[in-house]
């Protein structure tokens, strides 16, 4: 059969297919079954392609920490630092390995010793962007990537959608640090919302484009962020 060639082949390539009868299987995504669709995208996914020694199962407390791809200076100072506290008080971080925020919080969880996943809309092992070969190389060494697309499937705008539900499901919260007005990762937030899990966003100056997004979505969700460093959200 197809699927059994597929599933020998990513096998070698030490890629693993976690289901939700797996014990690995991370069980905060059920929340999808409950959240409704969103541009044509939603519920659990079939399962979920992995790529790292890192368990899924180990996610339960992670935060998705996601914003902006043309992010400032200022943006990937808070990001990276917040990643970092995160990780020093046990919490995994969980972004899409984009350029800017999502690229700034991985490196801030990795420089503090903390697991941190990366959740693309491509296959595991596929390098995108091609940029960040040697990041996702290292995080499918030592932590894990994930995608609900095969191995060898390509991104495109839909994928990066459903993508984004998976970020918000794994994690308990999700924190957006610089968001334009048109910004996927409030797509993100958005898919947290639904879910019930906490959002809180990072204030950034009043006069700049990359947070206005932020600031109209999350005017006060700054004031929660100590909860999911240290404490209960």
């Amino acid at each position: 059969m197809e699927i059994e060639r597929v599933l020998e082949h990513a096998a070698r390539r030490g890629i693993r297919f976690v289901v939700p009868s797996d014990r690995e299987w991370p069980t905060q995504v059920a929340d999808l079954d409950r959240a409704g669709m969103l541009h044509e995208r939603g519920g659990v996914p079939v399962g979920l392609w992995v790529r790292g020694p890192l368990r899924l199962d180990r996610l339960g407390e992670s935060v998705a920490l996601v914003g902006s791809r043309s992010s400032t200076s200022y943006g990937d100072q808070v990001a990276a630092e917040s990643a970092a506290g995160l990780g020093a008080a046990g919490r995994p971080v969980v972004s899409g390995a984009a350029f800017g925020i999502d690229y700034a919080a991985h490196r801030g969880a990795l420089n503090a010793g903390a697991p941190t996943v990366a959740v693309l809309a491509c296959g595991v092992d596929r390098a995108y962007p091609a940029q960040h070969r040697d990041l996702l190389r290292h995080l499918g060494e030592s932590h894990a990537i994930v995608s609900e697309a095969p191995p060898g499937a390509a991104p495109f705008r839909m994928r990066f959608l459903a993508r984004n539900r998976l970020i918000a499901a794994l994690g308990r919260g999700t924190v957006v640090v610089e968001a334009a007005l048109r910004s996927g990762a409030l797509n993100t937030s958005t898919w947290a919302e639904r879910l019930n899990r906490v959002v809180m966003g990072v204030p950034g100056p009043l006069t700049s484009a990359a947070s206005q997004g932020v600031h109209q979505a999350h005017p006060a969700g700054e004031r929660r962020a100590g909860h999911l460093a240290g404490g209960d959200p």
